[in-house]
């Protein structure tokens, strides 16, 4: 049996979890909500031949302890928040796993300590997946990270390969690094920072640059990686003004449906427009269009400016609501409805 439970709960206490044995479930997928160490251990005992499960974890105790091994999950693909011994103990009672795929918080494991514990306690693992955003130092940590990744462990034995982008942000280099292929539905480039420097352990430079599995995109203007393609993207946060080889690696709206537009502060306004107005005339499946982070002075133009014969949902109030410092008048409003 395949369960799959997508819940959007003001609070974790709302969701009760079962306390039946069922054995007939081996497939679980269980979105938005994160699990805590003792709900996670009553979630095992309740699916014994449970194999494939997909769920987020919360910060787990140093010193959780599962009550038993759990041979039977053959994959799992967890967000972890806090990478602590409990989540290392939680994947050292799964000898049987051969797929692993992990969004990671802090802190982080090299090349050598992911080895080492794969070895050790997933010997039959086949697919390993991960990202994760971190700080680092300077240069020197950046490159002694990536070396970690360049044995033959990674690169022969398995051919798992990385990538990572950085740049400076608050005097701290900002690292964003994962394994290729791409497998994860959303991407974030790096905010508040330019200058973004990429390097990979692909043999070419050039291969795993399509990531057709992306179909969340956030971007701010001046973060674009312009080697990498989204082909896929449903639902997209962008700041404008974009820069001039953003549609590089955009070329494709036409299955984009939401929209979340904001603006640089000193922006100028018939750009940011026009811009967004381009944009939204190649987007024919552009439903819900959310203008957030805008001054008012630049909102009184939208409903003059831009129009649309496919959007539905128009939110101007979410980036905005503790301001709530512009009304529209009767005449912007009738201008809305007719654009």
């Amino acid at each position: 049996m395949f369960c799959h439970l997508d819940m959007h709960l003001s609070s974790r206490g709302n969701f009760c979890l079962p306390s039946i044995r069922s054995k007939s479930i081996e497939s679980l997928w269980i979105k938005n909500m994160t699990f805590d160490s003792s709900a996670l251990i009553r979630l095992f005992r309740c699916t014994p031949n449970l194999r494939y499960l997909t769920t987020s974890v919360d910060k787990l105790p140093n010193n959780t302890q599962f009550p038993s091994i759990l041979s039977s999950i053959s994959s799992i693909d967890l967000i972890v928040d806090h990478l602590t011994n409990g989540s290392i103990n939680l994947l050292q009672q799964m000898p049987n796993l051969t797929s692993l795929t992990l969004q990671l918080g802090k802190p982080y494991m090299n090349g050598h300590q992911w080895k080492q514990f794969i070895l050790v306690y997933l010997p039959k693992l086949i697919t390993f997946r991960f990202l994760r955003f971190f700080a680092l130092n300077n240069k020197e940590e950046i490159n002694e990270l990536i070396d970690t990744y360049r044995t033959p462990f990674w690169l022969i034995d398995h051919q798992w390969f990385i990538r990572c982008h950085w740049g400076l942000h608050s005097g701290k280099i900002t690292t964003y690094i994962y394994t290729l292929p791409y497998v994860f539905s959303f991407f974030s480039f790096i905010p508040d920072i330019t200058n973004i420097c990429t390097i990979s352990t692909c043999p070419r430079k050039e291969d795993y640059c399509t990531y057709n599995r992306v179909t969340t995109l956030l971007a701010s203007n001046d973060s674009l990686v312009y080697n990498i393609h989204f082909n896929n993207i449903r639902h997209l946060e962008l700041t404008f003004p974009v820069s001039d080889h953003f549609l590089t690696a955009l070329p494709h709206f036409d299955r984009l449906i939401s929209l979340t537009a904001s603006s640089d502060s000193d922006a100028d306004v018939e750009i940011v427009l026009y811009q967004l107005q381009m944009l939204i005339n190649r987007a024919p499946c552009l439903y819900l269009l959310t203008i957030s982070h805008w001054n008012s002075s630049m909102i009184q133009h939208v409903p003059s400016y831009l129009t649309s014969n496919s959007i539905r949902r128009l939110d101007l109030i979410s980036g905005h609501y503790l301001k709530r410092n512009y009304c529209f008048n009767s005449e912007q409003c009738t201008t809305f409805l007719r654009s």
